[in-house]
């Protein structure tokens, strides 16, 4: 299996932030500010590329360790003091893994449920059972956006650095994070294979592990879209 990996910038910026109605509005705009995306290239052992667009956002902590400043963070080579989460995610948007970090080593990995343990009735069952060494937690996460502006310099679309102010994009669920039963990256080429939800089997279309409820937001922007109107407006 081949991998490269690249900064990803876009004019929507997305981020989903776990437990933001417990954080202030100066400390969700730290969050968003410092979060990133990168864009993944995976050739398979049958020659299949593969896309995925991972996003990372740090806890407050890393980032005062880190200046408010990741923008060396790779994926395929984290920091050992990394902690926060990571998205991977299908070209599409359709989420494939979540992963909560601490001390640059996979902790949780997260599923996203239907029903919140606060919501359900007193006849109803909890979801996925708890244990004491490792216990399940209930986060919930809302997807924080901005748009970037952009020019057309020449052949190219180059960001000015002005961008709308981070809002909650009304797309907010909930997660259960449970102990690890997924590897982390690097220990094997089948934890690369989960981590990058690829499948690695050689066959297939890389779809890989059973992903996630799609966003029910639905409102995302290819790379393309709106390109005749900026270039009319720029």
């Amino acid at each position: 299996m081949e991998i490269s990996e690249f900064p990803l910038l876009k004019e929507r910026k997305a981020f989903a932030i776990s437990n933001a109605n417990k954080l202030t509005k100066d400390e969700i705009n730290t969050v968003t500010d410092g979060s990133l995306s990168r864009i993944v290239f995976i050739k398979t052992a049958s020659a299949e590329i593969v896309v995925r667009e991972m996003d990372c956002v740090p806890e407050i902590e890393y980032l005062k360790l880190k200046k408010y400043d990741i923008s060396d963070f790779k994926i395929e080579n984290r920091d050992k003091n990394f902690a926060g989460s990571i998205f991977t995610k299908k070209w599409d948007g359709t989420v494939l893994s979540s992963r909560k970090y601490e001390a640059g080593k996979l902790a949780k990995t997260g599923k996203r449920i239907v029903t919140p343990i606060q919501n359900l009735k007193s006849n109803e069952p909890l979801p996925t059972a708890t244990n004491a060494e490792n216990p399940c937690q209930q986060v919930e996460i809302c997807t924080y956006v901005t748009y970037c502006e952009q020019v057309h310099i020449g052949d190219e679309w180059v960001f000015t650095g002005v961008c709308t102010p981070w809002e909650n994009a009304g797309d907010c669920y909930f997660e259960e994070y449970c102990g690890p039963d997924q590897c982390d990256y690097n220990s094997s080429e089948s934890c690369q294979c989960q981590l990058y939800g690829t499948g690695c089997t050689g066959e297939g279309d890389g779809n890989g592990d059973d992903p996630s409820p799609p966003p029910t937001n639905t409102d995302t922007i290819s790379p393309c879209d709106n390109v005749d109107s900026l270039a009319k407006k720029y």
